[in-house]
């Protein structure tokens, strides 16, 4: 009689493996649905990871589009105010009839850079400073322009007479409704002239009822002007302390 062998250690009846039929169906089914290391940085496969375990910026879809990723001063970023301009130097105009820039230098630039102005973007401009006039009444004038555009204009102003060293202040908002060569921008804002301590400011409108043609592809300098009326005398003084230009979004 032979002698019969056996492959499992000796024992007849060796014990089945603990994987059932669909264990290995799903391990075929999962390494068919792996990506293979050649697909890595290829088009339709996965990213590779920086030294800090991030995606790389090259490899994100950054862009403008509604599908893509924003970055830098994107527009679809929260809005928020930056600051565009800050006087740091006074400015004067006084004793003239001429239109005068009043206002100072600065840190930063009053200009804003070409194509900077797109429909919804919107500019904040605020001014403040102290005045004098003579005994007898005067007009005074104020402009807020955007290059040699006007976008706002107070009219002519009566302040009171014979005042000195009083507050004023002047804010204003706006805001580019269309760009391009054939842009619009609309405004509004406010003067306002301190005339004693104790006493009601007197506060005038600048109103626009209809929005300003404007060419936003160009760089242009956010101004503002001060222009007395004819009669002006020495005591007839304007003073910027402070002017911040700021764009809101």
């Amino acid at each position: 009689m032979g002698t019969q062998r056996f492959e499992h250690g000796g024992d007849p009846f060796p014990t089945p493996h603990g994987h059932t039929q669909t264990d290995i169906g799903s391990l075929a089914d999962a390494l068919n649905a792996k990506q293979s290391r050649s697909e890595r940085d290829a088009a339709g496969g996965y990213p590779s990871l920086d030294s800090s375990a991030q995606i790389a910026y090259a490899r994100l879809p950054v862009g403008t589009g509604s599908s893509t990723i924003a970055a830098g001063d994107d527009s679809r970023f929260t809005p928020s105010a930056t600051t565009v301009f800050t006087q740091t130097a006074d400015a004067t105009v006084a004793n003239t009839t001429t239109e005068t820039a009043l206002v100072g230098t600065g840190i930063d630039s009053v200009t804003l850079a070409a194509d900077y102005l797109a429909a919804g973007k919107s500019v904040r401009v605020s001014a403040a400073g102290f005045y004098g006039t003579q005994a007898a009444s005067v007009t005074i004038r104020f402009k807020v322009k955007f290059g040699s555009t006007i976008v706002l204009d107070s009219g002519a102003i009566t302040p009171t007479g014979g005042v000195s060293s009083r507050l004023w202040a002047l804010d204003a908002i706006i805001s580019c409704r269309s760009s391009g060569g054939a842009g619009s921008v609309h405004g509004q804002g406010r003067v306002t002239l301190c005339t004693a301590a104790a006493a009601a400011p007197t506060v005038v409108a600048m109103v626009n009822t209809s929005a300003v043609a404007i060419n936003t592809t160009i760089s242009m300098d956010v101004g503002m002007t001060a222009q007395w009326g004819a009669g002006v005398a020495a005591a007839d003084t304007i003073t910027t302390t402070n002017f911040v230009v700021e764009g809101l979004n």
